[in-house]
């Protein structure tokens, strides 16, 4: 037996066989492309690859034994922090609506110490008016 891995670092994905020296590029990963896609085409031309070729000289009978296995992200961390996300973020656009004389109940009760970093911040949002406030606010709450 040995295994063959793939690995996403600084744009590329990566092959890491154990029976070759060392790390082989399968290309970069273009923008707004998961890098599994580039890995799990280059699994496929792999497999395409050893059924084509002859097993011990005898033509088109080629046997493919390979198991598959793959290490993913917590759907159930991913999905609580996007809930997270979207509170802070709700959260801070209804600050922001109180702030510009809106009259409304702050349903979420977060530290904004702890807001990711890549929601807007209170200058961002104090940018927008009113009815991209409530469009904000709506939206953070569809997802929530």
């Amino acid at each position: 037996f040995h295994f063959v891995g793939y690995v996403f670092h600084q744009g590329s994905v990566y092959e890491l066989d154990g029976l070759k020296p060392g790390p082989i590029s399968c290309g970069p990963v273009p923008e707004g492309t998961p890098w599994a896609e580039i890995a799990r085409a280059e699994v496929q031309r792999r497999i395409d690859a050893a059924q084509k070729a002859p097993a011990d000289g005898a033509e088109g009978s080629a046997e493919l034994r390979f198991n598959l296995m793959a290490i993913t992200a917590n759907r159930m961390l991913e999905a609580e922090r996007k809930i997270d996300r979207e509170r802070h973020l709700r959260q801070r656009a209804n600050i922001s609506l109180v702030s510009l004389g809106e009259d409304l109940e702050l349903v979420d009760d977060l530290d904004d110490d702890d807001a990711p970093a890549d929601i807007p911040s209170f200058e961002e949002l104090s940018a927008l008016g009113i009815p991209e406030l409530r469009s904000t606010v709506s939206k953070a709450t569809e997802v929530i």
